[in-house]
């Protein structure tokens, strides 16, 4: 079985506030997708939300729990 890391609560407010803030659509929608995977949303409801794979929302969500907010800098 894998571990599931999850987000803590001061991320999720981070990526929330940036939901709202943010004028970058990319950014919006990796966002997003970071959120839903955490969530564990259907993935058919993530690709048609955000445009992301599932192979992109999980590296984006890994990524984001290694490097935090400058991985969604494009």
């Amino acid at each position: 079985m894998r571990f599931f890391a999850r987000l803590t609560p001061s991320q999720i407010e981070e990526l929330k506030l940036l939901l709202k803030t943010s004028k970058n659509n990319s950014q919006i929608k990796m966002a997003q997708a970071i959120l839903l995977v955490d969530q564990k949303q259907p993935m058919e409801m993530i690709r048609l939300l955000t445009g992301l794979g599932r192979s992109r929302a999980f590296f984006l969500r890994k990524e984001y729990l290694k490097k935090g907010k400058k991985v969604l800098e494009v």
